[in-house]
């Protein structure tokens, strides 16, 4: 659960910002850096990768079509998705799963900075997202969460990268309206 938990905000680094962004339309790979909770390390996608190929093969087909019919493939420790020019144009770029609100709280030349308020589970996110050009970006990332009546704290990184304009047979991710 924590793997999938750490998927979703991983998905979720870049996209909290409702504005076109300085980057190409197409495939794009996310490799996440390390993520700590309440300090302490938490298992990497690497480890997500091993545990689906761990699961029985009709479990992992079924898991790997959801996955793909949703925009995403894992694989490798790293997460592939492809971005639509219209998704782009629509200022659509990876909005964060249905529940969270996210803003913009500053942007200067390749930098922005982002908060956001999610409610389930219930949270704060803030972050910051710096564009090497329109080919690459990397994102930091703090969320406060309420666990259990106590504050837990996540905090991550990622980097990301342009992989071409062709999506192959990825289709473009599905987006929370």
């Amino acid at each position: 659960m924590k793997t999938f938990l750490r998927l979703s905000v991983v998905l979720a680094l870049p996209c909290a910002i409702a504005q076109t962004p300085p980057i190409a339309p197409g495939l794009w790979e996310n490799v996440p850096g390390p993520t700590l909770i309440d300090g302490k390390p938490m298992p990497g996608m690497a480890d997500m990768s091993a545990q689906l190929a761990k699961l029985p093969p009709e479990m992992r087909k079924q898991m790997e079509q959801q996955m793909n019919a949703q925009g995403v493939d894992l694989g490798s420790g790293k997460v592939r998705m492809c971005i639509s020019a219209e998704m782009l144009k629509q200022e659509r770029w990876q909005q964060p799963r249905e529940g969270c609100q996210m803003e913009v709280t500053q942007r200067s030349g390749s930098e922005w900075r982002w908060k956001g308020r999610c409610t389930q589970p219930p949270g704060e996110m803030e972050g910051v997202t710096r564009f090497q050009g329109e080919r690459a970006y990397t994102s930091q990332v703090r969320v406060s969460t309420q666990r259990q009546g106590k504050t837990q704290v996540m905090t991550m990184d990622s980097s990301a990268r342009w992989l071409g304009a062709d999506c192959g047979k990825l289709k473009p991710m599905v987006l929370p309206k």
